[in-house]
């Protein structure tokens, strides 16, 4: 499970480096909207890039914006749908 979340990891954090720059400074715990890092329509494109990528689907109705708008818990989130 550790392996696929890295590669989850390094995926969203390549995405975000295309869509915005320079994103060193990112924390596990930053929530990408709130920051400013991304905004709504641009994380809702990287979604799809993640779902696109992995193959998979999340059902994001079903949680807490909370949960995923972070990089841990959207590693944690698309991991657990790839695992299954």
């Amino acid at each position: 499970m550790e392996d696929i979340k890295q590669k989850v990891k390094d995926f969203i954090l390549s995405e975000l480096r295309k869509r915005v720059g320079d994103i060193e400074n990112i924390n596990m715990e930053e929530n990408f909207i709130e920051s400013g890092v991304i905004d709504s329509f641009g994380f809702l494109e990287l979604l799809m890039s993640i779902e696109q990528e992995f193959n998979i689907h999340i059902n994001f109705a079903e949680l807490d914006p909370s949960e995923f708008t972070t990089l841990e818990g959207l590693v944690f989130h698309c991991g657990k749908a790839i695992a299954l």
